[in-house]
């Protein structure tokens, strides 16, 4: 499946970065210049992942592999693999100790951000994750805010069963934890929230407060723009079913157990909100909480329908102002020092 692998990189860097490309044209020139510009005392690969793209992102990624062969290996694949594989494939090309997270339609905006992380985990060995806040763009209207509000400095795997409070785009973890990322990440679409829950079963995990990269959000990213909000939890559930087994033995399942609950009944509801079928999505989660019948069921779906948060006129105001505030606030963005396409 895979074309082409160019890696012309030394066998010993410090960090390795995953950027996976699909159709991201208008956006990976600043993904790869943001990490480009990063100052560090070591250094760092960069393993650019191409799934067969037809837009002339392929083409850029030639592009910045001929102009730095020494920091970039980049694989082509000549069919589209999907997400998982993409990531799978990138991940086995991996040479650092530690591994960062750049999608392609997000950008680092910090250039000390990677000397500053990793600084952090060769001085704490019991940490197995370092991530931080990030600015989010809503590029439809233009509007920005800060992720992680009242985010705790330091959370352990009981916390991550909790949520997933990690931006993809502001992760750096040990490769050791998880030399071979699990097959089974190739059944599921959000690998992130899995790689992290696989790593923090090793170790805890550090928040930096100081926003270093921007988290693009818009229609044409796999999440965001990912049609129907039943398809988004079906997504959210099948990781969570993942995770039950990964953590079969551990305290944390329960936690875990209540987390898969909630999203499974979400995704109950919303299958049922939009006229489908629910029955497969009902029946597994009466094999994952034999406790619960159907009646149960319906009960707890009447309880989130009805618990679901107002929001008060005051601050439905206070949230306009903060957005129209924020289109006047210029992003950040990485040095024309290193981008090649604009």
């Amino acid at each position: 499946m895979i074309r082409k692998v160019t890696d012309s990189t030394p066998a010993d860097p410090a960090v390795s970065v995953i950027i996976l490309s699909y159709r991201s044209r208008a956006y990976i020139d600043a993904a790869i210049a943001g990490v480009l510009e990063q100052n560090t005392r070591f250094g760092v690969q960069i393993v650019l992942s191409d799934d067969a793209s037809d837009d002339g992102t392929a083409d850029i990624c030639r592009r910045y592999r001929d102009r730095y062969p020494d920091k970039i290996t980049l694989i082509e694949h000549s069919a589209n693999v999907g997400t998982q594989r993409n990531f799978l494939d990138a991940h086995a090309r991996c040479k650092g100790r530690y591994i960062a997270m750049c999608d392609a339609d997000d950008y680092w905006c910090d250039s000390r951000k990677l000397q500053t992380m990793v600084d952090f985990m060769d001085a704490n060995p019991d940490f197995a994750i370092c991530f931080h806040r990030v600015i989010n763009s809503y590029e439809a209207d233009g509007t920005k805010s800060l992720s992680n509000g009242g985010q705790k400095p330091v959370s352990t795997l009981a916390d991550l069963c909790r949520a997933n409070f990690i931006t993809n785009c502001s992760s750096l973890f040990r490769r050791g934890c998880c030399p071979e990322a699990p097959g089974w990440m190739a059944d599921i679409v959000l690998c992130d929230y899995a790689m992290h829950l696989v790593n923090a079963t090793h170790g805890k995990i550090k928040y930096f407060a100081k926003p270093m990269a921007v988290y693009r959000k818009h229609s044409s990213s796999q999440w965001v723009g990912d049609a129907g909000e039943a398809k988004r939890l079906g997504h959210a559930v099948a990781v969570r079913e993942k995770a039950l087994d990964l953590l079969q033995g551990l305290p944390e399942r329960e936690i875990m157990l209540k987390n898969y609950t909630d999203n499974a009944i979400a995704l109950i509801s919303a299958l049922r909100a939009e006229g489908a079928d629910a029955d497969a999505a009902t029946t597994a989660l009466m094999r994952r909480r034999p406790d619960l019948d159907a009646a149960e069921i319906d009960r707890l779906i009447a309880l989130r329908r009805a618990s679901r948060p107002r929001q008060s006129a005051i601050r439905k105001a206070l949230t306009s102002a903060r957005k129209a505030a924020s289109r006047l606030m210029p992003l950040p963005r990485p040095s024309s020092k290193f981008r090649i396409d604009g």
